[in-house]
């Protein structure tokens, strides 16, 4: 296992994990957790609800989302939504706005950005000492021939596993996806309008972040993503915890990183709203 001490020694093994994965055309993408207990799983499923009730809060929160919102505003904020409610993308956008609007989803933010991920994990004080981690994820676009490994696991993963990056071309095949209910492990990236993104709040922090979506099927969204078929072409490791302050100061002198960069302040008046769109739907589902 990798232990990180110094910000030199992250971007140096990364280096080297970038071009090996190049080697082998994959495209890696990364998640940072301050403590090394933490284990990755949706949102959505966090509050240890039922399965069956977690898909009702699921459908709930979406429709109340989708209810609130005005000429593609929710509350004094910009969305990126296709013009027509009809359009069968129009979910998938709806979703990954309001994940990034801080809503429970079942939708897991990945970085292709590794330097965010980082930040994440060494950022907070409180956890100053303790041993924090970053994950890497593997990711194929589908050419899985050059993988290396056990071929009964790459084959599991190959049969598991969909990596779509939703261009023009892709969004053919997201279109007969159901967000709510996919079949298998779907990583999933929307390319960036740049032209309007400044004036999109949501899509300005996942621009940042260098965002993309990981999507579990309903019978693995108990599990966490680390026990699942992805978890065997995830790496890990780990931030030594009494490096953390070290590693933040060497890395604010060679990159601008902040709370206020990475993770944008939601407007007061939409994040009350956001906060009643959760709360209405606790209620009417009777979850406290």
């Amino acid at each position: 296992m990798t232990i990180i001490k110094t910000y030199q020694q992250y971007l140096d093994y990364i280096q080297e994990f970038r071009e090996s994965a190049s080697l082998n055309s994959l495209h890696p993408v990364f998640r940072g957790h301050a403590k090394d207990t933490y284990q990755i799983s949706p949102t959505i499923v966090r509050d240890g609800l039922s399965f069956d009730k977690v898909l009702e809060f699921e459908k709930l929160i979406l429709s109340k989302f989708k209810e609130n919102i005005k000429d593609k505003y929710i509350g004094e904020i910009a969305l990126n939504l296709p013009d027509d409610p009809s359009d069968p993308l129009y979910n998938w956008y709806c979703l990954m706005q309001a994940r990034h609007l801080e809503l429970p989803s079942r939708m897991i933010d990945w970085s292709m950005d590794h330097d965010t991920p980082l930040y994440f994990a060494i950022n907070n004080e409180k956890y100053h000492g303790v041993d924090g981690h970053i994950w890497i994820l593997a990711s194929s676009m589908g050419n899985f021939d050059n993988l290396n490994g056990d071929p009964e696991i790459i084959q599991k993963y190959r049969d598991s596993y969909h990596h779509i990056n939703a261009g023009q071309l892709a969004q053919g095949d997201l279109v007969k996806i159901d967000p709510l209910n996919p079949e298998k492990i779907l990583l999933v990236h929307f390319p960036y309008n740049a032209e309007s993104m400044n004036s999109q709040f949501a899509e300005r922090r996942r621009a940042i972040q260098g965002g993309k979506f990981m999507i579990l099927p309903n019978h693995l969204l108990s599990y966490p993503v680390e026990e699942t078929i992805a978890g065997s072409m995830m790496h890990k490791i780990i931030i030594d915890g009494n490096s953390k302050a070290k590693i933040l100061e060497e890395q604010k002198k060679c990159i601008i990183i902040n709370d206020e960069r990475v993770l944008v302040p939601i407007p007061t008046t939409t994040k009350i709203l956001l906060n009643k769109i959760e709360s209405d739907t606790r209620m009417e589902l009777g979850i406290t």
